[in-house]
């Protein structure tokens, strides 16, 4: 059976709420139905217009790397005026390489909002994005800039649903105070096994005290347990360096190496798949992490020449992740692993990007631990209290079984 997404909900039973109102889409190219239709394609048939499409981090093609930021201009291709949601701020990113722009640009809001102008006569706005389960994927401060607009403007906001690709599980580090940043908006978990529609629910209580005018069109047919592959839905990469449901899947760990000095296979074909650095012996590091028993991922020595970002050019060499099993497979869990082991075998090697480390992680003490030499088990325990309260908290937004 398939899911019916929140756009099937809004065009086929409550198309009235939009029809004949002046509203801006919050969207991208990625955003389809089963057809599959781009939601800006299947409200344009269904006589919904937008007025302006507003377009977040990557763009509305998704084409933009992280941290490439974008002008407003009317798009011939899809026919509308496009506003930016991640504008470049004069003379920050000055002298910086693509991943230092990365690391600057993402951890602030500014440029991050539409401008009053863009919002003028609006009488609603429409957010459909496709998220990917991860607190720091920048979609979800996207959402909660769109919930601040909503309020400010005094104009309904109509979030359509989608399911969660990686599912219900949660893990991993929650949001702590003094940590926020355009990766970290929210106090949820790294990995919060929460759908847009939740969170937008969770967001409204906990930044605005549910004052925002908020609608959440909901799912149906989903399940929080259900894998992506049996929603009948399409997977369309919704930026360029998380091409694959499995990309998704390793990344609420394997994004802590964008704080390090260890690539992350941005500038490959498999991007959080790989990661690798110049002074790693991809054997010596494969058959130390055999040893460590992770469970539902297998580790291949692998050598490669990423085409951009972390040593463009060079040939290094590391390891390769394969999920053998992704119920067992913890992304967090594994990644702390990984990072614990380049610190024992490769004393002094490791760096961090600390002010960004920290930012993704959500606290102060993660880095100093995996510094430290902390064990695994205490670095997991450490979450435990967080998680605890985590999953308290969100109960009351839960949509969904």
């Amino acid at each position: 059976m398939a899911v019916h997404l929140g756009v099937d909900n809004l065009t086929k039973e409550r198309k009235a709420l939009l029809r004949g109102r002046r509203f801006g889409l919050i969207s991208h190219h990625a955003a389809v139905d089963s057809g599959p239709r781009e939601t800006l394609k299947r409200l344009r048939e269904e006589g919904l217009a937008p007025y302006v499409l507003l377009a977040p981090e990557h763009g509305y093609d998704g084409l933009l790397e992280a941290g490439e930021t974008f002008e407003s201009r009317f798009d011939r291709r899809v026919g509308i005026r496009v506003a930016s949601l991640y504008r470049g701020i004069q003379g920050l990113a000055e002298g910086l390489d693509a991943d230092g722009r990365m690391r600057a640009l993402d951890t602030l809001l500014e440029g991050k909002s539409p401008s009053q102008s863009e919002l003028k006569g609006l009488e609603a706005l429409v957010f459909d994005l496709v998220d990917v389960g991860t607190r720091v994927y920048t979609y979800l401060a996207t959402l909660v800039i769109a919930l601040k607009a909503s309020l400010e403007a005094h104009i309904p906001l109509f979030v359509l649903d989608r399911p969660n690709p990686v599912g219900g599980h949660f893990e991993g580090p929650v949001l702590e105070p003094g940590y926020e940043s355009f990766v970290g908006v929210l106090p949820v978990a790294l990995r919060h096994g929460m759908t847009l529609g939740e969170l937008a629910l969770f967001a409204n209580e906990r930044l605005f005290q549910a004052r925002a005018p908020l609608h959440v069109f909901p799912l149906g047919g989903w399940s929080r347990s259900m894998p992506f592959e049996q929603t009948g839905l399409f997977w369309a990469p919704p930026s360029p360096n998380m091409p694959t449901l499995t990309t998704a899947l390793v990344y609420p760990g394997q994004v802590l190496f964008e704080g390090t000095n260890v690539s992350e296979g941005r500038g490959t074909t498999a991007p959080f798949e790989l990661i690798g650095a110049p002074w790693i012996s991809a054997d010596e590091f494969a058959v130390g992490l055999e040893k460590v028993g992770l469970p539902g991922v297998r580790f291949k020595p692998w050598v490669y020449r990423p085409a951009f970002s972390k040593y463009a050019g060079s040939v290094i060499e590391g390891i390769r992740l394969f999920v053998e099993d992704k119920k067992a497979f913890s992304p967090f869990k594994t990644t702390v692993a990984l990072l614990l082991e380049l610190k024992r075998l490769y004393p002094g090697k490791l760096v961090f990007h600390e002010h960004y480390f920290d930012r993704v992680a959500g606290n102060g003490w993660l880095r100093p631990m995996i510094e430290k030499g902390a064990s695994l088990g205490e670095i997991l325990g450490r979450c435990q209290e967080g998680l605890a309260a985590f999953q308290a908290e969100r109960r009351p937004f839960l949509l969904y079984e």
